[in-house]
């Protein structure tokens, strides 16, 4: 039976299903292209810019910072040409992935053109990202129906997962055969190529069911924003919430590969290897779980992964050898699936279809905002006491955020 009509869409249009299609076609192409060059970046920059704790940490601000921005500016763009939202999504999801495969050029250059180039190149390309974040979950919410959303979705997550796990495993083996130069030009050059690929998928989408497009200046943006965070009493919550998860998360997000390489003594392939196991199985917990979702719902299993999450940070601080690591990755393979799913529908669905741009643009601003500071924090924390300290904080504020969410989590009306 073909991949589509597996998850639901028996009698629907054929011509629906074959979107759909060529959607998981893009988006698969898309994540291998993504997983090589995004997982490389940082050690790229430390092996060949010598970067160190504070130039690591400014490069993650910087990322982070730049999808804040790109959301904010896709809220009125997104209306002004809400009809042409799947050209929208092409436009700046190009820059995007192309972009990210294209960071391998900046060591070739002089300093400090190498320095600029990269910030400028990962500035553009997550900006980019974030505009076509909002197109593409705007236009994937009214083609999949939200009936089996939960289903269909999961799957082609898991599908992503296992395109990351063929990125990390050809990260591995060009690590293991090639010097560090050919594997880095190897892998970029197929991080470039599967963009290429990706983009052409994407080109071939059609939008069956196009909204109307409409000015939006300043105070109707802010209009929008105050209706899904402070008038809206369930999206105002659920952003609250999974932004203080999202900051508390972010805490040691500039240290996974900073501690692997400089405390513990590993290199490239050490990073490969844990990311390989936490994708491992993730595709199988992804499949599984977006089938129990449906039985216990999203804020069940939003509640589930915060306190399955909480004790991850601690759990790989204390780590002492790679195998140590791959366990500590498996279990958050299977930690952080039903966060994933349900993170999802709860974005694309808790909010009426008018609503979405705006819900969609403020959750971005916002968690790309307090996983700035986040980030921040802790860098300062590392800084002060320590790249450990980061990551025992971090467990802290997960779990004070999970019981605060068993509370207040809003749920999600099917």
């Amino acid at each position: 039976m073909p991949y589509l009509l597996s998850l639901g869409y028996e009698g629907e249009e054929e011509r629906i299903a074959k979107n759909m299609k060529r959607y998981v076609i893009e988006t698969t192409s898309y994540t291998l292209s993504t997983a090589i060059s995004t997982n490389l970046v940082n050690a790229l920059a430390m092996r060949y810019m010598g970067y160190g704790i504070v130039e690591i940490g400014a490069l993650t601000l910087l990322r982070t910072a730049a999808v804040s921005v790109g959301s904010v500016a896709a809220l009125p763009l997104l209306e002004r040409y809400r009809r042409e939202r799947l050209r929208v999504w092409l436009l700046f999801g190009t820059v995007n992935r192309v972009g990210w495969a294209l960071t391998a050029l900046a060591p070739l250059l002089p300093p400090p053109l190498n320095h600029a180039t990269l910030l400028g190149v990962v500035a553009s390309a997550q900006l980019a990202g974030a505009i076509a974040g909002v197109a593409s979950m705007d236009t994937l919410a009214d083609n999949v129906r939200p009936s089996v959303a939960g289903k269909f979705f999961g799957a082609v997550a898991s599908l992503n997962n296992l395109a990351t796990l063929l990125a990390f495993l050809l990260t591995l083996l060009a690590f293991r055969l090639l010097s560090p130069e050919w594997a880095y030009a190897s892998l970029y050059s197929l991080a470039l190529a599967t963009a290429l690929l990706s983009t052409w998928s994407l080109a071939t989408l059609k939008d069956f069911f196009p909204k109307e497009s409409r000015e939006l200046d300043l105070k109707g943006a802010m209009r929008g924003y105050a209706e899904v965070l402070v008038k809206d009493v369930s999206s105002g919550r659920f952003i609250a919430l999974s932004n203080a998860f999202t900051f508390a998360v972010h805490v040691p997000s500039a240290f996974w590969d900073y501690y692997v390489v400089r405390v513990m003594g590993g290199d490239e392939t050490w990073l490969t290897v844990k990311n390989i196991a936490n994708m491992a199985l993730k595709s199988l917990s992804l499949k599984l779980w977006s089938s129990y979702l449906n039985i216990i719902g999203a804020r069940r299993s939003v509640l589930a992964s915060m306190f399955s999450t909480a004790p991850i940070p601690v759990l790989y601080t204390s780590s002492d050898s790679l195998m140590a690591l791959v366990g500590v990755n498996v279990y958050a393979s299977i930690a952080w699936t039903p966060w994933e799913i349900a993170n999802t529908l709860y974005t694309m669905y808790l909010v009426p279809e008018s609503k979405r741009p705006s819900f969609v643009s403020a959750q971005n601003v916002a968690s790309n905002a307090v996983a700035t500071i986040g980030t921040g924090f802790g860098v300062l924390v590392a800084s002060i006491s320590g790249v450990t300290s980061a990551f025992v904080i971090s467990s802290l504020l997960r779990a004070a955020v999970a019981l605060l969410s068993v509370r207040w989590m809003p749920e999600l009306e099917r």
